[in-house]
């Protein structure tokens, strides 16, 4: 692979390229290692907003404070959107369980949610359960389409996770060292 833009972290196997050349062909796409977008116990909206901060860093050659400036507005509309309940279809996290509820010794949040649901004899062993964070601390099940509303702290557990996300890849960019993420994000 041949990329034009490489975007590096300091953790291990983690970056956002953009590849303009692959096995002999010309192509145009995106290629991103080991971040939250492709781990299997993300929500949506934490993929979306990596998604659209790659094709933001991948637009054409902008200096550091314009992108800055366009990051800025970024970071602060998802947020506001986010509060108002824009985004609450794609706070949803899934995971299955396997086994004997009984037999988690950790107290998990997806352990909570079937068995509340095995309480309202909708679970089976070896499912799936999808669930919304409603609260610091307090998890409901997504029972068929219908999707639960966080409370204000079950928006900030969200946000906590989506600004984590932003930090990491906002920092390889930042190569100014009168601009700091403290200064970026506050």
């Amino acid at each position: 692979c041949i990329y034009s833009k490489l975007l590096l972290t300091e953790a291990k196997k983690v970056y956002w390229g953009k590849v303009v050349w692959e096995e002999g062909k010309d192509v145009n796409k995106k290629d991103v290692k080991g971040a939250a977008m492709k781990r299997s116990d993300r929500f949506d909206l934490l993929a979306m907003v990596q998604d659209w901060l790659t094709d933001i860093f991948f637009e054409e050659d902008t200096d550091e404070a314009t992108l800055l400036e366009k990051l800025r507005k970024f970071k602060n509309d998802i947020k506001t959107k986010l509060f108002a309940g824009e985004f609450d279809q794609y706070l949803i996290l899934r995971k299955n369980v396997r086994g004997n509820l009984n037999s988690y010794k950790v107290d998990q949040p997806h352990i909570r949610v079937a068995k509340k649901l095995q309480e309202m004899g909708l679970y089976r062993p070896g499912d799936a359960v999808k669930w919304v964070v409603v609260a610091d601390g307090a998890e409901e099940p997504v029972i068929g389409d219908k999707i639960p509303k966080p409370t204000p702290s079950g928006y900030t557990y969200y946000w906590h996770r989506i600004e984590d996300a932003i930090n990491r890849m906002i920092k390889p960019l930042i190569k100014s060292k009168e601009v700091s993420l403290d200064a970026f994000f506050n």
